[in-house]
């Protein structure tokens, strides 16, 4: 092999190897976020809204003036609702270790008060009861 085709072919060996270095980086990136959120979610109480537009961490809108934010930050219940789709299908697809059933487990109490905070909209009840389904494993949605 001459040098030209030698340092080609430790070039492409390098590159692919960073390339798997960042997707398997990636992949555990991504399963942290998940993780946190569950943790989020777990934690809502009655009245709470989930705030998820501006950040790839949920957080928890509570007080008097939360209805006025998300609509600056047009943090609409669609947009809630596809995020609480995607990190329950996520923790389902990542892990079925004891860790992430926990959370699942706990992120069902939180969604349980989503529930009373939007139970005048029949819509979101019912993505919210099969998010609540997806926890437990019995529903499973290709995102």
């Amino acid at each position: 092999m001459s040098d030209g085709a030698q340092t080609v072919w430790q070039f492409t060996v390098h590159v692919l190897f960073n390339l798997v270095i960042i997707n398997v980086y990636c992949i555990h990136m991504a399963n942290d976020v998940v993780l946190v959120n569950l943790r989020v979610i777990a934690k809502l109480q009655p009245g709470d809204r989930l705030q998820c537009c501006d950040s790839k961490y949920f957080g928890i809108d509570r007080g008097y003036f939360t209805w006025l934010w998300r609509w600056i930050k047009a943090d609409t219940r669609k947009i809630t609702l596809e995020r609480l789709e995607d990190t329950v299908f996520e923790a389902n697809k990542v892990g079925q270790d004891k860790l992430t059933k926990g959370l699942l487990q706990g992120a069902k109490s939180g969604l349980g008060h989503l529930l009373d905070t939007y139970h005048t909209d029949p819509t979101t009840v019912a993505r919210l009861e099969t998010i609540i389904a997806m926890c437990d494993g019995t529903v499973e949605l290709s995102l």
